[in-house]
């Protein structure tokens, strides 16, 4: 089997080579701002942009380019839907038991002050759980440049 070898300057211009690696995500910001597209749409036109340019200009085999893209979605939804299904559940819980009734009362009376409350400790959650996922991301792609 033929290993893919990654080609860093394939057009033979350093810059050149790096604008049309920025390609995807100019897209991607784009499609944000100025068409005013959703994420999971413009994320979908930025992905068929890098794989074309991936195919076409960096000669990457085409199933190595949707299986790149399977993995990365995969890896990208998994830290959120774990997060959004332990809140969930976490909710239900305590909606259930009554214990949520109770947590907003013991904060304050007022429960647009609880519910701002709530809010903030639920966003420093994500916060750190996204934290703690990149930096295990980026420890490993360091771990595994440091072996080459």
């Amino acid at each position: 089997m033929h290993v893919w070898e990654q080609v860093y300057n394939p057009l033979g211009n350093i810059w050149l080579s790096a604008i049309i690696a920025a390609v995807p995500i100019i897209v991607f910001i784009v499609l944000l701002t100025v068409f005013k597209l959703k994420g999971y749409i413009a994320g979908l036109f930025s992905i068929i942009a890098a794989g074309i340019f991936a195919v076409f200009i960096y000669k990457m085999p085409a199933i190595l380019v949707l299986m790149s893209a399977i993995y990365g979605i995969l890896v990208g939804l998994w830290p959120v839907a774990s997060i959004v299904f332990a809140a969930i559940f976490l909710y239900k819980i305590s909606v259930k038991t009554g214990k949520f009734a109770i947590s907003i009362s013991f904060i304050t009376e007022d429960q647009r002050i609880a519910s701002s409350y709530w809010g903030i400790f639920i966003w420093s959650i994500f916060r750190r759980s996204c934290r703690i996922w990149s930096t295990r991301c980026h420890n490993s792609s360091n771990f595994s440049r440091a072996w080459i």
